[in-house]
C-alpha cells in the first residue's frame, strides 16, 4: 500500500471514530437533560384506556427526548388531592407538570403561581395562565370515522353508547359519531345511557347489556375511562368500537377499530420546546387527525374496502379544512342547529355545545 492510500485510510479511519465520538457525546447529552416532566393521572398506568394512553405516549416522549418522568397516579379529580402532589412534583424537581384529567384545571389554576418556573398543562379550556396551558384533540374527529365504520356494519341499525355526563366533549363526540353513521346509512338510530361518572364499572356492564337486550343494538361503543363496554360487547358476539386505545390485540375480530389518542408527539414537542427555551408560553393545544393526536387504530378484518375508502376520503376532507360540524345539521327534535355552508365555531364546541343531533336516542 502506497503512502497515498495509508493517508487516506487514516483520514477515514479518524472521521469514523470522531463520529462516533459525536453520536456517543449526543447520545449522552439526551440522556442527561436535567428535564423532570411530572404526569398526574386520574387512575393507573396499566388499566388501559385513557390513563394508560397517557402515560405510554408520556414514557416514549421522555425517553426519546432524554427527560425524566416522575408519574403520580389515582389522584382524584375535584378533591384537592392533586394540591400536595404538586407539591411533591416540585420538591422532586419537575420542571414541567402535565395533568390528564378534565377537571385538575380548575385546582391547578389556583396554586400554578406558587410555582412560576414551572410549566403547567392541563386539559380545561376554561383555566389558562401566564404558565398554565390547555391541551387535547379534536377527538370528535377520530369519533366522527368510527361512527362511518359503525354505519356500515351494523345490521339492525340500533347502536349502543354509554357515556358519561353531558360535557361538551362527550356530547360532540355523541354526536359526530352519529353524524358519522348517518353520512353512510340514514336509517342508524344511536341509544345513549348516561352513567353520569368516568368510572362506574358495574353500571357501565349493566347499561352495556341493557342496551343489548332492550334496544336490540348489535354494536356497542363508549365514553368512559375503561374498556368494561367493550367486554360486554364480546360476551355477547355483537360487534364493539373501542376509546381511547388501541385494544385489538386483546379481543376478536368483532372490535372493529378504536378511536385513539397519540399525544406522543404533542409531549415530545413540548419537552422539546421546554429544553429549547427554558420556559413555555401559556397556550391553549387543539389538535386533530391532521396533526396525529387523534385517529382509528387497527382495522379488524370485517372491514370491508369500501368502508376503508370512506374513511379515508373523510380522512383526507379534514387535512383539508373541512370539519365534522358543518352544516346543515339538526338535533334531535329536528331544529335546525347549523345552517348550510356554516360551520361550528371551535369556542363554541369547547365551552357551548348543549344538544344530540337528530339520530341519538338518550335512555
Amino acid at each position: 500500500m502506497n503512502k497515498k492510500n495509508i493517508l487516506l485510510l487514516s483520514g477515514i479511519i479518524v472521521f469514523v471514530v470522531l463520529c462516533g465520538i459525536l453520536l456517543l457525546f449526543k447520545g449522552e447529552t439526551k440522556e442527561q437533560s436535567g428535564t423532570k416532566v411530572g404526569l398526574i393521572i386520574t387512575g393507573k398506568k396499566d388499566e388501559g384506556g385513557w390513563n394508560e394512553a397517557h402515560y405510554d405516549a408520556m414514557k416514549q416522549a421522555c425517553k426519546e427526548q432524554g427527560a425524566e418522568l416522575i408519574v403520580k397516579e389515582s389522584i382524584h379529580e375535584g378533591t384537592g388531592e392533586c394540591f400536595p402532589v404538586i407539591d411533591e412534583l416540585a420538591k422532586e424537581g419537575a420542571n414541567m407538570i402535565f395533568m390528564a384529567g378534565y377537571a385538575y384545571g380548575k385546582e391547578v389554576s389556583t396554586c400554578a403561581y406558587k410555582y412560576p418556573k414551572i410549566a403547567f398543562f392541563q386539559i380545561d379550556e376554561n383555566y389558562i395562565g401566564k404558565n398554565v396551558s390547555s391541551y387535547f384533540g379534536r377527538m370528535y374527529q377520530a369519533r366522527y370515522l368510527s361512527g362511518i365504520v359503525a354505519g356500515r356494519m351494523t345490521k339492525t341499525n340500533h347502536i349502543g353508547y354509554v357515556a358519561a355526563m353531558k360535557t361538551p366533549e362527550v356530547l360532540r363526540g355523541i354526536n359526530a359519531f352519529t353524524l358519522g353513521a348517518k353520512k353512510v346509512n340514514k336509517n342508524v338510530k344511536v341509544y345513549v345511557k348516561w352513567t353520569v361518572s368516568w368510572d362506574n364499572d358495574k353500571l357501565e356492564k349493566e347499561y352495556a347489556e341493557g342496551l343489548i337486550k332492550d334496544y336490540n343494538v348489535d354494536l356497542l361503543t363508549y365514553h368512559e375511562n375503561k374498556t368494561n363496554v367493550i367486554d360486554v360487547a364480546e360476551e355477547n358476539n355483537i360487534y364493539s368500537i373501542g376509546y381511547h386505545f388501541n385494544d385489538s390485540e386483546r379481543y376478536s375480530s368483532k372490535y372493529l377499530t378504536s378511536a385513539v389518542w397519540n399525544f406522543k408527539k404533542f409531549y415530545k414537542d413540548r419537552i422539546r420546546d421546554f429544553e429549547t427555551t427554558g420556559s413555555i408560553k401559556a397556550e391553549s393545544y387543539w389538535y386533530g387527525v391532521k396533526e396525529g393526536i387523534v385517529d382509528l387504530g387497527k382495522y379488524s378484518e370485517l372491514i370491508d374496502s369500501e368502508t376503508k375508502k370512506d374513511l379515508d376520503k373523510a380522512r383526507e376532507d379534514m387535512c383539508n379544512g373541512w370539519d365534522v360540524f358543518s352544516g346543515p345539521i339538526y338535533d334531535k327534535e329536528k331544529i335546525l342547529r347549523v345552517d348550510k355552508n356554516e360551520q361550528l365555531s371551535d369556542k363554541y364546541l369547547q365551552t357551548q355545545i348543549n344538544w344530540l343531533v337528530d339520530g341519538v336516542v338518550e335512555k
